[in-house]
């Protein structure tokens, strides 16, 4: 019998041996978009910023595995770029870096200068053309994604949830059927649904020293914002969780927070006009120590060969929740008149975007088109299918508020006024959309049936 060579056997090896995915790199990055004084301010109308009290960035982390790549991009603003300048900014992105997706996300704070998050024919065609701050945030977005890609390094990933309670339902229903707002509760009495979830993905290089702290966790950042008050720049209470976890933590990890569906969600001490600066300082080093804690916790392990890498970001049609000839309003409800037009861009739907990220096995990523009720992220969570997912809100557009069925019904900010551009129900089909989405990117369904030989298996 002949004999094979050496080389032959390496052949036949190769050939048995299953093929590894590439292990998973990382990339963060951060830079400071803090404008100039003198502008409008978002969140609340009739402000003009006079001052700074704490720098606002932006934070890239990126991920990559073998071909594949995701990078996202999170700011210290009301929400991201509307459609058009959100198109233009990712390609520009995508030009420079060689990344396959981009996604926009936004810590939703309302102490940020105004930007147009809108889409409309009148916006700019080329970035340069954009209002001068704009044009600033866009290009510390390009730096920081570059920087982020540029320290790409094989990584461990772990996560771990933790709890912490800053947070109300705002809408307390009455006995007769009706429902009140609450804007601030000092005295924490419970109103309804929250999630005191707290989200943390701890990135350590292959030495075990923390590159990245991501966080998760719901609650409208409007410590420091008043209208008429508190006229000053500030990333609110997740500015203070950043400091406060970079400063914890050994190997000084970059700290990003991704704000959940908070739709519904106040803090306690929400509107603090009163010197809110301790207020702050308390809710964003509370957050701290509970992320502080959970990272601690966490056992970081290297990735390969499990699953690749995957991002989809799909546009998804919803029908207007208002019949637009039948409006009759106010002035502030007719400036919502004007958005809707502009988000609808002369059509009777909305084209929502869904995006859905699959970064390990056991870790998931979904970001929301907007301010959804907290009920949103309970669903998600508990039909995930895979064991950790970030829920997002304000990622890849700001579409309005998007109750739940229930909440809808029951009325309140958000919930059926104004403020609400999406037909009632769009945000349930979301929901099944992204669950959909991630089981089709862990191999669970499939575009051909299962063989029954395999016990339906594929």
């Amino acid at each position: 019998m002949k004999k094979l060579s050496t080389a032959c056997w390496l052949a036949v090896l190769f050939c048995l041996t299953p093929r590894l995915l590439p292990a998973i790199e990382a990339g963060v990055s951060r830079m400071e978009i803090t404008p100039r004084t003198g502008l409008k301010m978002a969140g609340f109308g009739g402000r003009v910023a006079g001052d700074v009290l704490d720098p606002l960035f932006v934070h890239a982390v990126v991920f990559r595995s073998g071909d594949k790549s995701v990078g996202f991009v999170v700011y210290d603003l009301i929400g991201p770029f509307g459609r058009e300048v959100g198109d233009l900014l990712r390609r520009e992105l995508l030009s420079r870096t060689g990344l396959d997706e981009v996604v926009f996300s936004a810590t939703h704070t309302h102490s940020g200068p105004a930007i147009n998050t809108g889409s409309g024919p009148e916006r700019s065609q080329v970035l340069e053309e954009l209002p001068e701050h704009e044009r600033l945030i866009c290009e510390k977005t390009v730096e920081a994604l570059v920087l982020a890609c540029g320290s790409l390094g094989t990584v461990r990933i772990g996560s771990g949830l933790g709890t912490a309670d800053l947070s109300y339902n705002r809408i307390r229903p009455r006995p007769d059927g009706s429902v009140e707002m609450v804007w601030a509760n000092h005295e924490k009495v419970p109103m309804g649904p929250v999630d005191r979830t707290v989200g943390v993905v701890r990135i350590d290089d292959l030495q075990g020293k923390p590159v990245a702290v991501l966080v998760n966790y719901a609650c409208h950042p409007v410590i420091h914002g008043k209208p008429d008050a508190n006229l000053m720049y500030s990333a609110d209470f997740p500015g203070v969780l950043r400091r406060e976890v970079e400063a914890r933590l050994d190997g000084n990890p970059l700290c990003i927070f991704f704000q959940g569906a908070c739709g519904n969600l106040n803090p306690y001490y929400a509107h603090s006009v009163e010197n809110p600066g301790p207020r702050l300082q308390e809710a964003g080093a509370e957050l701290a120590g509970e992320v502080v804690r959970v990272a601690g916790q966490i056992e970081t392990r290297p990735y390969s060969g499990e699953s690749p890498l995957l991002c989809r970001i799909t546009e998804l049609d919803a029908p207007l929740r208002w019949d637009l000839d039948q409006w009759h309003a106010s002035a502030e409800d007719e400036r919502a008149r004007e958005r809707i037009e502009k988000l609808a861009a002369g059509r009777d739907k909305l084209k929502l975007p869904l995006s859905v990220v699959l970064i390990t096995p056991e870790i998931g990523f979904v970001g929301l088109p907007g301010e959804f009720f907290v009920e949103y992220q309970q669903e998600l969570r508990k039909r995930s299918p895979v064991a950790f997912l970030l829920v997002c809100g304000y990622t890849n557009g700001s579409f309005g508020y998007f109750p739940d069925i229930a909440s809808a019904a029951a009325g309140g900010y958000g919930a059926n006024d104004y403020a609400t551009y999406a037909a009632v129900g769009t945000g349930e089909h979301l929901v099944v959309e992204a669950l959909v989405d991630l089981q089709e990117m862990l191999g669970e369904l499939r575009p051909v049936p299962a063989d029954p030989g395999k016990g339906y298996r594929y």
